[in-house]
C-alpha cells in the first residue's frame, strides 16, 4: 500500500516534466542547440523508462490486491501496435535495430481492455528492445476466429534468454545471474506484470529463448468479436429456410 501511494504521488510530477519537455523538444517555444537537443531527449528518455517503471508498479499492485477491473471496448489491434511501437521509435534507431510490423491490410477491431493489452505488449516489446543490442525485431499480428484469439508474436535477434533464466525473468524484483545482470540491470518488472495480466485477460504467455540466436514470444488474446464485425459474420453465415 505504501509503495503503491508512493508511486501515485510520483505520477502526477512525472508526467508533467515529460509534458514540458515534449514542448520543448517539438520547438514550441523556439529552437535548440544541439547540446541542449541531446540533454532533453535524455531527460526525456528517463523519465519515460521512470514513468513506465511506476505504472508497473501500480499495475502490480492492483493485480496482488484484487482492485483490478475490465474495461473492454472496441479497438484496432494494428493502431495499437504501431502506437506502441512508436513510443520506442528513438531507442530502436539508437540501437541500430531494424523493426518490422506484419499485420492483416484490413483493420484487426476486437473488443477487449485495450489498455491492459497494449501495457502486456509495450512490456514484451521493451524486454525485446532490451535484449537486442543491434538485429532485428518483427511483430506479428494474426486474429484467428476459429480459436477466439489474437495473437501477437515479436520474434528478435538478440543476446537470447538461457533457459534457466527465463522463469527468473518472470519473478518481480529478480535479477539475472552473471554478466547478464552487470549489463542488463532493472528491477525485473515487466515480465511479470505481462504474465500476470496475460492471465488476468485469460490469455496465454509463451516465451521460447536460445543465448545467441534470440527470443520468440507469442502472445495470445481471447476476444469478443466488435459490433460491425460481427454483423458481417452474421451475414456471410446466414441459413435461408425453405
Amino acid at each position: 500500500e505504501f509503495l503503491a501511494n508512493v508511486s501515485h504521488e510520483l505520477r502526477t510530477p512525472l508526467s508533467v516534466v515529460i509534458g514540458f519537455v515534449s514542448i520543448l523538444l517539438d520547438r514550441l517555444v523556439g529552437k535548440l542547440s544541439d547540446q541542449q537537443q541531446q540533454i532533453l531527449e535524455k531527460v526525456y528518455k528517463n523519465s519515460a523508462e521512470l514513468l513506465e517503471l511506476i505504472d508497473n508498479v501500480l499495475c502490480l499492485t492492483s493485480l496482488n490486491s484484487g482492485d483490478l477491473s475490465m474495461a473492454e471496448k472496441e479497438f484496432d489491434v494494428g493502431a495499437m501496435v504501431k502506437g506502441s511501437v512508436d513510443r520506442y521509435r528513438k531507442c530502436l534507431e539508437e540501437k541500430g535495430i531494424d523493426l518490422s510490423i506484419q499485420s492483416p491490410a484490413a483493420e484487426v477491431r476486437i473488443v477487449s481492455d485495450p489498455g491492459k493489452v497494449s501495457r502486456v505488449f509495450q512490456n514484451l516489446l521493451h524486454n525485446a528492445i532490451k535484449f537486442t543490442p543491434g538485429g532485428q525485431i518483427t511483430v506479428k499480428v494474426h486474429r484467428s476466429i476459429n480459436r477466439g484469439v489474437v495473437d501477437l508474436e515479436i520474434i528478435d535477434t538478440g543476446i537470447g534468454i538461457p533457459r534457466d533464466q527465463i522463469e527468473v525473468m518472470f519473478q518481480p524484483f529478480q535479477q539475472l545471474d552473471g554478466s547478464l545482470r552487470r549489463e542488463f540491470s532493472g528491477l525485473g518488472l515487466g515480465l511479470t506484470v505481462a504474465r500476470r495480466l496475460t492471465d488476468f485477460l485469460g490469455g496465454t504467455l509463451d516465451i521460447r529463448s536460445q543465448a545467441n540466436i534470440g527470443t520468440h514470444v507469442l502472445l495470445s488474446v481471447p476476444y469478443k468479436m466488435a459490433a460491425r464485425e460481427n454483423d458481417a459474420f452474421d451475414q456471410r453465415h446466414q441459413i435461408t429456410v425453405s
